[in-house]
């Protein structure tokens, strides 16, 4: 009997030694947590424009729960050997509803609109022209935002955009015929029309 005594006296203590370290987890559980969805701010650094002289930078801060408010400015300074030119910026603003929870990870949808004011010359071609362009659209996204450490998260997204653009040409109308008589590529400021987009996001949550 006595020796059971002792058990059951060994096993109560251990069991209040063990009580405040489970309690003790359970509290960082929760901090954790609690840091992880009253994270107001993202930024992100967007490497694709780097690849073609531009710097893109994304400011996300959320609006309330599962919604976001994107504003995603974008300067743009091209030079190829003297004979291309392109020198602007754009500007997009999106609203983004994470699908999950209130944290600003997993999958997401976004849509808004966007601006682009460009000035273009080209003076590669055999007939070379200039022109300003502004464009006007919108823009739809699907993507997925995923934890890289504590503080750092990757956003991969795929999307389709519409851009209206209304191109001005200074050199009273000789651009305005290279242009019309070209083929003129969605990846170009001056183009009118539906285009895919893709890309990558490396973002720091504040």
């Amino acid at each position: 009997m006595g020796k059971i005594l002792r058990i059951g006296t060994v096993l109560c203590l251990a069991g209040c030694l063990l009580l405040p370290a489970r309690a003790q987890t359970r509290a960082q559980r929760v901090g954790v947590l609690q840091g992880i969805y009253n994270e107001k701010m993202v930024v992100s650094l967007v490497p694709i424009p780097l690849a073609f002289s531009g710097f893109r930078i994304d400011f996300d801060c959320r609006l309330k729960d599962r919604l976001w408010l994107q504003v995603a400015p974008q300067y743009n300074c091209k030079r190829r050997d003297g004979n291309i030119k392109t020198d602007g910026f754009c500007l997009e603003a999106n609203l983004r509803y994470f699908l999950k929870n209130a944290s600003p990870r997993g999958f997401y949808i976004a849509s808004g609109l966007g601006l682009d004011y460009n000035q273009i010359q080209d003076l590669y071609r055999s007939v070379p022209y200039h022109v300003n362009a502004t464009r006007v659209g919108g823009q739809l996204q699907i993507g997925f935002q995923f934890g890289l450490w504590p503080r750092a998260v990757m956003d991969v997204y795929l999307g389709a955009a519409f851009r209206h653009a209304f191109n001005r040409y200074p050199d009273n109308g000789f651009s305005s015929l290279t242009v019309e008589r070209m083929t003129i590529k969605p990846w170009q400021y001056h183009y009118s029309g539906l285009y895919m987009i893709a890309g990558i996001r490396i973002g720091l949550l504040l």
